[in-house]
């Protein structure tokens, strides 16, 4: 009598190179999840940081649009006084202080608690620059503060990203004054 000896199931050859196969396709599958992940981080560190730059814009924008008088203009600060819709009067003072890594853009409000604010700095936002710069209603670049109508400041940063500094500008662009009277001084 014969026995039939079937052969069922998977040689080892067969199984090791499935394995192979299966081990090559999971690395490669992994690779591209990883990778998702590490795009995705950076999206939202990019995303975060664009966020807090706006933020800041539109505190800096709305507070300057009602300046009614510059007090003072210098590479490093920017004194004046706004007017609300009630008509009471605050100044203010933007003050540029520090370098590298103690760096600060203070707003001081000098008719009310007279405390410096710090509101960006190197150490905890990654400010790396600070420009001001002053223009008349004609656009040209103001030499007094009685003929200056608007401002441009530039705030440069550079956040932490998970993977690397992502560079973030802040440009706010020529904020003209709308509460100053616009007399061409110069």
């Amino acid at each position: 009598m014969r026995i039939n000896k079937q052969k069922s199931g998977f040689t080892l050859v067969e199984l090791m190179v499935a394995s192979a196969i299966s081990l090559m396709v999971l690395t490669g599958l992994l690779g591209t999840v990883l990778t998702m992940g590490k795009t995705m981080k950076v999206s939202m560190d990019e995303t975060s940081a664009t966020s807090d730059n706006l933020k800041i814009q539109q505190i800096l924008e709305s507070e300057l649009r009602g300046v009614s008088e510059v007090l003072t203009q210098t590479a490093t600060d920017f004194m004046f006084v706004t007017t609300d819709i009630a008509g009471n009067t605050d100044t203010i003072i933007y003050t540029v202080s520090g370098s590298g890594d103690s760096l600060e853009l203070k707003r001081n409000e000098l008719t009310g608690a007279n405390v410096a604010e710090v509101l960006l700095s190197a150490q905890d936002d990654g400010l790396s620059a600070v420009t001001f710069e002053y223009y008349t209603q004609m656009g040209t670049v103001a030499v007094t503060a009685a003929g200056t109508n608007a401002v441009k400041i530039t705030l440069e940063r550079s956040v932490d990203g998970h993977f690397s500094d992502i560079s973030k500008d802040i440009d706010i662009t020529m904020v003209m004054f709308r509460n100053k009277s616009y007399t061409n001084v110069e």
